[in-house]
């Protein structure tokens, strides 16, 4: 442990700030985004005024929906399709009422997310051996 924080958690953060790919899809889910709402105002869908809060919202779909679809081919290549699915069923609901840690990227929460689906997902296999 290092600075209250597993080894493992601070090489991945060492290595999401180096790697410049990272900083690339974001700015590309960043630019595409910025391409949706600009566009919502040119048809008048939405009020210029109200930019930040629809650009937000649409990097935060965009985001989950990648991180949702990266578990589930996760899921599917561990062979374990139905985890992946309880997985949200049982994970989002509680993440929305009970709130909990806030990556401060979605490149970090990507990550986060991933790895404790893939830490849940293989603790509930080695239990099943016992069941």
């Amino acid at each position: 442990v290092i600075g209250g924080q597993p080894i493992v958690f601070k090489q991945i953060y060492v290595i999401m700030n180096k790697n410049k790919s990272w900083k690339e899809a974001r700015n590309i889910v960043h630019n595409m985004v910025k391409k949706i709402t600009d566009y919502m105002i040119e048809k008048n869908i939405i009020e210029e005024e109200m930019f930040d809060i629809y650009q937000y919202g649409f990097e935060l779909m965009i985001s989950s929906t990648i991180t949702m679809l990266s578990i589930m081919i996760i899921a599917c290549i561990m062979d374990s399709p139905l985890i992946g699915i309880l997985y949200f069923f049982i994970s989002v609901p509680l993440k929305v009422t009970a709130g909990g840690y806030h990556a401060p990227t979605y490149a970090k929460c990507f990550i986060i997310s991933n790895l404790e689906y893939m830490v849940l997902s293989l603790t509930a296999k080695a239990l099943s051996a016992f069941f």
